[in-house]
C-alpha cells in the first residue's frame, strides 16, 4: 500500500477516501470538485493528491484527444486504478457478473495499450453531445487511431465512430475485444475497422506506424 507519508500527504483520511472514490469509479471521468466535500478537503488538495497517485503508478490518468474546442471535451481526465483485483474488492465484487466484464475488460486493455506505447499518446475521446471513443492512440506521426473496447465482439456497437470519424477522417478504427486473437478488417455502413484480440496488438501497432 502507499506509504502516504513519504509524500507529505498530511490528511491520511481524506487522501484514503480520495483514493476509495478513484477505484469506485475507475475508468469514468474525474470531476475533483464533486469529490471534494465527501472527502472533505478543497479541491485543489485533491489534484495535488491525485498528482500523487499518478506518480507512484496507483492509477493512470487518462487526457481527452481533443483539436476542435466547440464540440469537444477538452479538459477533463479519465482516471484508472493500476490493478482490477482492487477495483472489484473496492466494488465489494465477489464474483464477476456480465455488465462487469467489459469495463474491465477496458483496463485490461489500457494495460496492453501502456506496454506498447508511450503513456501520453494515449487519449480518450468524448464530444458534447456524449459520443464516446474508449481510448485515441495519437501517434507523433501519422493518423489517430480511434479504439473501442468489447468483452464479446458480436456486441460491438461502431456508432460511434462515425463523430469522431466526422472530425478526424484520417483516424484508424480498432475494436479490441477479449473473445478474438488474430485481425481481421469488417465494415459497417461503408466505415472499415479493424476487430482483434491483444494478442494481435502489437502487430497492428507496428504495422500503422508503417503504412
Amino acid at each position: 500500500m502507499l506509504h502516504y507519508q513519504l509524500f507529505a500527504v498530511g490528511k491520511r483520511h481524506a487522501f484514503l477516501k480520495f483514493l476509495e472514490l478513484l477505484w469506485l469509479q475507475s475508468g469514468g471521468l474525474c470531476e475533483l470538485s464533486h469529490l471534494a466535500t465527501p472527502c472533505q478537503v478543497s479541491r485543489q488538495t485533491l489534484a495535488n493528491y491525485l498528482d500523487i497517485l499518478n506518480a507512484t503508478g496507483v492509477i493512470r490518468i487518462i487526457r481527452p484527444f481533443a483539436q476542435n474546442p466547440t464540440r469537444e471535451i477538452l479538459a477533463m481526465p479519465k482516471v484508472y486504478a493500476f490493478d482490477t483485483g482492487f477495483v472489484c474488492h473496492v466494488r465489494g465484487l465477489d464474483s464477476l457478473r456480465p455488465d462487469d466484464m467489459g469495463p474491465l475488460w477496458e483496463h485490461l486493455v489500457l494495460d496492453s495499450l501502456h506496454f506498447h506505447l508511450l503513456p501520453e499518446e494515449i487519449h480518450y475521446w468524448r464530444d458534447k453531445q456524449k459520443h464516446e471513443i474508449d481510448f485515441v492512440w495519437a501517434p507523433r506521426k501519422g493518423p489517430p487511431v480511434a479504439i473501442q473496447c468489447k468483452w464479446r465482439a458480436a456486441a460491438c456497437d461502431t456508432a460511434d465512430f462515425k463523430p469522431f470519424t466526422n472530425l478526424y477522417p484520417n483516424a484508424a478504427r480498432w475494436v479490441i475485444a477479449a473473445d478474438r486473437t488474430s485481425w481481421i478488417t469488417r465494415t459497417h455502413k461503408s466505415q472499415p475497422y479493424i476487430e482483434t484480440g491483444l494478442d494481435s496488438l502489437h502487430e497492428l501497432i507496428i504495422k500503422h506506424l508503417e503504412a
